[in-house]
C-alpha cells in the first residue's frame, strides 16, 4: 500500500504543478492584456505628462506664440518619436519648436532676462530603472510663471502605462 500512496501522491504534485502553471500563464496574460490595452509607447507617456501641465496654470498659455518642447531631454526616444512629440502639440493651434531655454536665448527670444512669448516644456531628471520610468516636467513661461510635476511609468515590451503625474511646485 505504501508503493501506491507514493505513486497517487506523486501524481497529485504533478496535477498542482500544472495548476499553479496554469495560473501563472494566464495572470501574465492578463498582465500583459491590460498593457495592450491601456498602455502607450514612451513618447506618449511623455506627451500626457507634458499635456497634464498644459491644462493646468492656463493663464500661462493665454497669448502665446509657440510651444517650445525639448526633446534632447527625453530619455530612451528616437528621432521619430521625437517628431511625434513636436506633432502632438500641435492641437494648440500655434508653431511648436524644438528648443531649450538655452537656445531660445541664443536666438533672442527670452525677454527681460526670464520671460519668452511661448511656453517651453521640458523633462528633468529622467531615470529607467529595470522597468519603471521616472521623470519630473515643467511648463515655463517666466521666472514667475511656470509649474512643474513628477511622473511615474512602469513598462513592459516596451508599452508603457503611467502610474501617476502630480504638480509638484508653482512659481
Amino acid at each position: 500500500m505504501k508503493h501506491g500512496s507514493a505513486i497517487v501522491g506523486g501524481v497529485m504534485k504533478k496535477k498542482s504543478g500544472v495548476v499553479i502553471s496554469l495560473v501563472i500563464v494566464l495572470i501574465c496574460g492578463a498582465i500583459v492584456s491590460v498593457f495592450m490595452t491601456f498602455g502607450v509607447s514612451k513618447w506618449e507617456v511623455y506627451c500626457r505628462a507634458l499635456d497634464a501641465l498644459m491644462l493646468e496654470d492656463i493663464g500661462l498659455n493665454d497669448g502665446m506664440k509657440y510651444i517650445a518642447v525639448n526633446v534632447d531631454s527625453l530619455e530612451g526616444i528616437n528621432e521619430e518619436d521625437n517628431e511625434n512629440v513636436l506633432e502632438y502639440f500641435e492641437k494648440y493651434n500655434v508653431e511648436v519648436i524644438n528648443e531649450s531655454f538655452d537656445s531660445l536665448r541664443e536666438k533672442g527670444m527670452v525677454k527681460d532676462g526670464n520671460a519668452i512669448d511661448g511656453i517651453l516644456l521640458s523633462v528633468d531628471k529622467s531615470n529607467t530603472f529595470i522597468a519603471v520610468l521616472t521623470f519630473e516636467q515643467s511648463k515655463f513661461r517666466a521666472g514667475t510663471g511656470a509649474i512643474g510635476g513628477q511622473t511615474t511609468a512602469i513598462g513592459i515590451f516596451g508599452i508603457w502605462i503611467m502610474i501617476s503625474t502630480r504638480t509638484s511646485w508653482i512659481s
